[in-house]
């Protein structure tokens, strides 16, 4: 045990305690963590107060207990998903893993010193989620003490089971399917295993049992938190928790820690047998060692074009790296992935948003300038949220000087880096406009307007992202986690993104809603981006040319 709490506090500190030596202003960090909370606080207090407006709507039929369950059923969900990339990242494909193989460490302890890592990763996720929703039912129901000494304990043990769970999926096939332990196999494979695991998990388990209307009916006249017990929960610790909490049941909270406590001892049992199985070797690659005929073999070293081949790069290395996947493409895909299916499906038809969105006229000359903003607001939120050019030199790392060693522009780099960030962002608007176009009969025309601001608004955000990153890169680091999910850099475009978004349909109601305004205004985007290229063309040539590791 002694090894593992020594072997736990080094990889502590190396993840988040490796920094630029060369610029330890400790007041600027502070400061900089100061801006950060303070920038996220209107977000946090609004989720604060739709918590209190949700309770109000439960309270008259004694339902409050929703507001528990489905808190912890989104935290569990979402920490399983993130742990199936994670694992791989954090378990095998680090950089000490060869390192710690070598040493006289246990199995047991390796794998309980990365566990633990990973939940102080996920802690951060746990904390921005929970904080304003536990707030607002705090404010709203009063809880006694009871209430609060397990809450506390509930938040810091709720990422246990999604994250042994996702850790023995990855384990077993890592030990007993011997094509997985090929790097660039498994990384290609397991992202789309994962995100396609994520969907339907998501699909399956849509938040209630089938029941007919009278059914429901009359669960909502029994009260007394009668609708969590159809809830549908796939981790078998959560339900207690829930009921511990809103019960206020001490034999449930018991019987979750007892569930948590014998997950996390078989996790640990299956890890002994089967871990060093499965990391043994992990980092090697394969060559097919094929033989080419003259076809083969132009085709192959044919010319591309250097932006284009330093763009197929920066998409293989994104696509192979499953810590990147995750935050950098299936964000993109996922979110108007799920909207997709709900719409195909039928769930949700007759939900008031829907019927709302249904019973718009979209020939009324009246609805051009709102169509063309909300377009815009999706390109600048399909951009903000695959953090790729914000994290494109960050993702370098101490390898960065090899953008000053090879026969390439820093210009075409740079442009090259930015394409990636913008085909991925373009997925994404398609993804979202075309099934809008589709299910819900916008003419085109206003899907053409729409497409255009969104196009002005991806390329705004993707420079910006840059410029961000060309200002203080990231780029020491242990493993690639640290580069995507714990750079701040990402949320300085996300602030702006936010701040547009709702800035821009507050001030849509002083705009006259004229084919004129609409020209203006993506004029004035286009003026924008151009202005954004040029200044990023000339700060990468400084800022590349001074950058040192």
């Amino acid at each position: 045990m002694n090894k593992y709490f020594v072997l736990f506090k080094t990889m502590l500190r190396n993840t988040f305690n490796v920094i630029d030596t060369k610029d330890k202003k400790n007041l600027k960090r502070i400061l900089f963590v100061v801006f950060i909370g303070i920038a996220t606080l209107p977000s946090i207090v609004s989720l604060g107060f739709l918590t209190r407006e949700a309770l109000f709507m439960l309270l008259p039929i004694q339902q409050e207990g929703l507001v528990i369950s489905l808190l912890f059923l989104a935290l569990s969900t979402m920490i399983f998903f993130m742990a199936i990339f994670l694992v791989p990242a954090v378990y095998y494909f680090s950089k000490d893993s060869e390192t710690l193989l070598a040493l006289p460490l246990t199995p047991e302890a390796i794998v309980l010193s990365k566990f633990s890592l990973s939940m102080v990763y996920e802690f951060l996720t746990i904390f921005v989620i929970s904080t304003p929703i536990i707030i607002g039912y705090i404010s709203i129901m009063n809880p006694n003490v009871l209430f609060y000494l397990m809450l506390v304990v509930v938040l810091l043990t709720i990422a246990i089971v999604p994250l042994a769970f996702a850790g023995l999926i990855i384990m077993v096939i890592m030990a007993f399917v011997p094509f997985f332990k090929n790097r660039d196999f498994f990384n290609y494979a397991s992202g789309f295993l994962a995100l396609t695991f994520a969907i339907g998990l998501n699909y399956l388990m849509g938040g209630t049992a089938t029941l007919d209307q009278n059914s429901l009916i009359q669960l909502l006249n029994n009260g007394n938190n009668s609708l969590l017990g159809i809830m549908k929960i796939a981790f078998p610790n959560v339900p207690f928790a829930i009921s511990a909490l809103v019960n206020s049941n001490i034999l449930d909270f018991v019987i979750y820690l007892v569930i948590t406590a014998l997950v996390l001892v078989g996790f640990v049992f299956v890890s002994k047998l089967v871990y060093f199985k499965g990391v043994i070797g992990v980092n090697e690659t394969s060559a097919s060692r094929k033989n080419l005929n003259l076809k083969a073999y132009n085709k192959i070293t044919s010319s591309k074009g250097v932006i284009f081949s330093y763009f197929v790069k920066e998409m293989k290395l994104m696509i192979r790296t499953p810590v990147y996947l995750l935050n950098n493409i299936s964000t993109v895909i996922l979110i108007p992935a799920i909207l997709l299916v709900t719409l195909v499906s039928g769930v949700g038809a007759d939900d008031e948003v829907v019927k709302l969105i249904n019973s718009i006229d979209w020939s009324s000359g009246s609805i051009l300038l709102i169509i063309t903003f909300a377009g815009f607001v999706v390109g600048i939120m399909m951009s903000t949220m695959n953090l790729i050019t914000v994290t494109s030199l960050s993702r370098e790392g101490t390898n960065i000087y090899y953008m000053k060693l090879i026969p390439m522009s820093y210009v075409k780099q740079i442009q090259a880096k930015i394409l990636s960030g913008v085909v991925v962002s373009m997925v994404g608007i398609l993804f979202m406009l075309v099934p809008a176009w589709i299910f819900f009969k916008i003419q085109f025309h206003l899907i053409f307007f729409a497409f255009i601001a969104s196009i002005l608004g991806m390329i705004f955000i993707n420079y910006l992202g840059m410029i961000v990153d060309l200002i203080h890169p990231k780029l020491i680091w242990e493993q690639e986690t640290a580069a995507v999910k714990n750079n701040l850099n990402s949320v300085f475009t996300m602030l702006p993104a936010f701040g547009i978004s709702f800035g821009i349909f507050f001030l849509v109601q002083f705009i006259p809603n004229t084919i004129g305004s609409v020209l203006i205004f993506l004029a004035l985007l286009l003026v924008i981006d151009f202005w954004i290229i040029q200044f990023t063309h000339k700060l990468s040539i400084r800022k590349l040319h001074d950058l040192e590791v």
